[in-house]
């Protein structure tokens, strides 16, 4: 079975906030480090989707 991951708009919001602050305070360094450890999570968990509990 191929797995997707879908956002809310709400996770979607504060997820681009969450860059935004980042690019304010800390830079665009930060910004693409930030990315790169979400996208590694995601992919994670496509590939794995069971290592997290869903209550």
């Amino acid at each position: 079975m191929k797995w997707s991951i879908i956002w809310s708009p709400k996770a979607k919001a504060e997820y681009f906030s969450i860059l935004d602050y980042l690019q304010e305070v800390w830079g665009e360094s930060s910004v693409h480090g930030y990315i790169d450890k979400v996208e590694r999570v995601l992919s994670q968990l496509l590939q794995q989707p069971f290592i997290v509990s869903i209550y």
